[in-house]
């Protein structure tokens, strides 16, 4: 027993240096882990995202499969086929007026997979002599109009 704690004492520095250097190693690939391991981790939550905006998307389509696709078709009204209607009157303030009416008809048809309720429905008409006043925005007092059209 004598002999060993002899050897131990004599090669105590280098136990001291294997310790410090195993100790740097350990530190190294502990360090390269966490390199590597940070880098996976990126690349799951990028495959992690990618999957949640595909389920998004799916979930999305789904419920639009589902609801209620309300169509309108606007046609020529079937017992006024002669389309505009031109007519003048007498306004004592003004004198004679004219006036165009035209007779439309709306239809709505429920396509989707669901039942739908039409709780409002609003139109607006404008004749113009020419194409010039025409434009892509409603007009401002289409925000002003109220009552049903139809039944």
């Amino acid at each position: 027993m004598r002999a060993f704690l002899d050897w131990l004492t004599k090669y105590e520095a280098v136990a001291i240096w294997l310790e410090g250097v195993a100790l740097v190693a350990i530190f190294g690939l502990d360090w390269w882990n966490a390199r590597t391991g940070h880098k996976e981790t990126l690349e799951q939550l990028r495959l992690s995202t990618i999957q949640a905006k595909s389920l998004e998307s799916s979930v999305r389509s789904t419920v639009n499969s589902e609801r209620a696709w309300i169509l309108a078709e606007l046609s020529w009204h079937k017992h006024r086929k002669g389309g505009l209607i031109l007519g003048s009157s007498q306004v004592q303030a003004k004198g004679e007026v004219l006036t165009t009416s035209v007779g439309v008809q709306i239809k709505c048809k429920n396509v989707g997979r669901t039942p739908g309720w039409i709780y409002e429905m609003r139109g607006h008409m404008e004749i113009f002599s020419n194409v010039d006043g025409l434009t892509s925005e409603p007009p401002e007092s289409l925000v002003a109009l109220t009552g049903s059209l139809g039944r």
